[in-house]
C-alpha cells in the first residue's frame, strides 16, 4: 500500500475540484440551450472530447509537441495531472527508497504526465491547483453573466 492518508485526502480534494470545474464548464456551455436534451447531448460531446484532450484517457506525453503546447493551456490538463501526482506519490517514494536511478523515475513521471511542463518549465502541484481554481472562478463568473443575459426577461 503506497498511499498515505494525506494522499487519499488530496486525491479526494482534487476529484472534488475537478467535479466543480466540470460542472462550471458544463453549466456555462449549456446555459443558453433551451431543452434538457440539447444540454445532455452537448455535455456528452464536451466531456468525451475534453477528457481525451486533457490527458484523462491518454497521456499528453504521447501527443506531438504542438498539441502538447496547446493542451497545456487547458485547466483540465492540470487537474488530471494533480490526480496522477497524488495517486503515484507513494510509488515514486518507494522507487527512490529502492535506489532506482533518478533519471528513470523522472522519465517515468514525464511519460505518464505526473510532471507537466509549460514553455519547458516544470509546473508545481501548487500552481496546478491554482490554475484549476482560477479557471473555476472565471467559468462561474462567465456562467452568471450568460445566465443573467439569457434569463433576465423571463
Amino acid at each position: 500500500w503506497y498511499m498515505t492518508a494525506m494522499d487519499v485526502v488530496l486525491v479526494t480534494a482534487d476529484v472534488t475540484l475537478l467535479v466543480v470545474f466540470g460542472t462550471a464548464l458544463s453549466s456555462l456551455c449549456s446555459a443558453p440551450l433551451k431543452t434538457q436534451g440539447q444540454a445532455s447531448a452537448l455535455g456528452t460531446i464536451i466531456s468525451a472530447g475534453y477528457g481525451f484532450i486533457c490527458g484523462a484517457y491518454m497521456p499528453i506525453s504521447q501527443f506531438t509537441k504542438g498539441i502538447r503546447d496547446v493542451v497545456t493551456l487547458l485547466p483540465g490538463t492540470y487537474g488530471t495531472s494533480l490526480i496522477r501526482n497524488r495517486i503515484m506519490h507513494g510509488v515514486f517514494l518507494e522507487m527512490e527508497n529502492l535506489n532506482v536511478p533518478e533519471a528513470m523515475i523522472t522519465g517515468l513521471k514525464d511519460s505518464i504526465d505526473v510532471n507537466l511542463y509549460f514553455n519547458s518549465s516544470a509546473v508545481s502541484t501548487t500552481s496546478m491547483t491554482m490554475i484549476v481554481v482560477v479557471a473555476i472562478v472565471i467559468l462561474l463568473a462567465a456562467y452568471m453573466v450568460v445566465w443573467h443575459v439569457t434569463y433576465q426577461n423571463v
